[in-house]
């Protein structure tokens, strides 16, 4: 996943200050870095090939009134790649009346917002109450994008997308004061893996990394060689079996300290 973690971050914060569960964000996030990498001036790359423009000039050109055919061109546009031609006349209209860019950033989260609570409240309710990322990313996907692409392997797709920018945000915000990853509910051993919505092997190694066992970067959520080895020394400084296996008694201590 390629994108602007500080751009990310901002419109993760919005979000999260007009009410939606923390799932409810990651979930919506997973759907706009699919639509759009968190580019609000993106234009669908098939319109880039159909008119020969890039995103910015596309852009310019609709918020000068040079190109006319913003509302029926049916080409995606924007953070959540609006298309039909009743959404983009709602987002057009958006912009002109608080006199700002198509393209701009704020004002697009601003009538996503819009969107979600006037046209789309079911999403909203949605996101507003459920606790699970994967779902919410599912239920933006087939009730608020509706891409033609609506298989279950477009959907999954979705969801880990949700999962992964959880953990990215995760580690780039991460400090030694607060774990933000689950404990987990069975035993951590070398050869373990994060997949998903699961972050126990992360959980493991931030507290590896607050006992100073780790880099940082070693936070990555694959239980090899090195981690097996930060392991064994955090159990054996603890008067613990060194046996590289967190079990419950492991996890007890680690928390504790």
């Amino acid at each position: 996943m390629i994108y602007d973690i500080t751009t990310a971050i901002r419109i993760r914060n919005f979000l999260i200050g007009q009410g939606l569960t923390r799932e409810g964000v990651y979930g919506m996030l997973a759907n706009i870095y699919s639509e759009s990498g968190f580019v609000s001036n993106n234009l669908q790359n098939s319109g880039n090939r159909k008119l020969g423009w890039s995103d910015a000039q596309y852009t310019a050109n609709v918020d000068c009134g040079v190109y006319t055919k913003f509302v029926t061109d049916s080409i995606g546009y924007g953070l959540c790649q609006w298309t039909t031609s009743g959404r983009k006349q709602a987002l057009l209209n958006f912009a002109k009346n608080v006199g700002l860019s198509i393209g701009d950033e704020n004002m697009q989260l601003h009538f996503l917002l819009y969107e979600l609570q006037s046209s789309y409240k079911n999403v909203w309710n949605f996101l507003t109450t459920s606790h699970d990322i994967g779902e919410c990313a599912k239920y933006v996907m087939l009730k608020f994008e509706r891409p033609k692409n609506k298989t279950e392997s477009n959907q999954k797709a979705r969801a880990n997308y949700g999962y992964q920018l959880y953990k990215d945000l995760a580690l780039y915000e991460l400090t030694v004061d607060y774990n933000p990853f689950t404990e987990p509910s069975e035993n951590i051993k070398k050869g373990c893996k994060d997949i998903g919505a699961d972050t126990s092997c992360h959980w493991v190694q931030w507290h590896l990394w607050r006992f100073g066992l780790i880099d940082k970067s070693q936070i990555d959520g694959i239980i090899g060689a090195k981690t097996d080895a930060a392991i064994r020394e955090a159990q054996r400084r603890l008067g613990l079996v060194a046996d590289g296996i967190v079990g419950k008694n492991t996890r007890v201590v680690f928390w504790r300290i």
